[in-house]
């Protein structure tokens, strides 16, 4: 986290889809915010743009030619210097028959909430998030809404005290890489419990 007078860093987002007019929409919505946008067809020109630039958040489809999202997943999971990007497969909760709003700042993220908290039925926010952590983030959110169910994400796992999390309320904590069965899993299981 930036100390008082220091700028934060623009965040870079890797879009990785191979339908353009996917791309383009992202591109759009994202830039509106200021970020660093970079983009590829698939799995092999992600891993091109990896090796030549810093990237915070990969946003990827799993349906691609030559790499998937899954295998992309995979790969920058297992490398150490790339272990630690947070990835969002863009169509996985959509899939899942959920309703899904997207946010990359936990600051957005909660003004969203404070709007529309009688929508919400569940949050899904990684730890380490730009403005506020996501544990912080969840505090504030159940110190609104005191029963919603919130899983936190994350890559950090020996600097995380799963338990003291779980303390503050929070339904479950999610150590990286995450598959898609277990996430389902997790959200049938704590929305199942209400």
């Amino acid at each position: 986290m930036p100390q008082k007078g220091e700028k934060m860093k623009k965040i870079t987002i890797l879009m990785v889809d191979d339908t353009s007019s996917e791309r383009d929409l992202f591109l759009a919505l994202f830039e509106s915010y200021k970020y660093n946008i970079l983009t590829a067809n698939n799995g092999y020109q992600a891993l091109e743009v990896l090796k030549d630039n810093h990237v915070d958040i990969i946003i990827s489809d799993i349906l691609m030619p030559e790499m998937d999202g899954y295998r992309l997943c995979e790969i920058v999971k297992h490398d150490s210097n790339l272990k630690k990007i947070v990835f969002i497969y863009k169509k996985l909760l959509t899939k899942l028959g959920y309703h899904v709003y997207e946010f990359t700042d936990s600051k957005q993220a909660f003004e969203a909430f404070q709007e529309k908290k009688d929508l919400v039925d569940l949050v899904i926010s990684d730890i380490v998030m730009p403005s506020m952590p996501g544990n912080k983030l969840a505090m504030e959110m159940l110190s609104i809404k005191p029963d919603l169910p919130i899983i936190l994400t994350t890559g950090y796992a020996d600097l995380i005290d799963e338990n003291e999390i779980i303390d503050t309320g929070v339904k479950k904590v999610i150590f990286k890489p995450i598959t898609i069965e277990q996430l389902s899993m997790t959200i049938s299981e704590i929305l199942n419990k209400r």
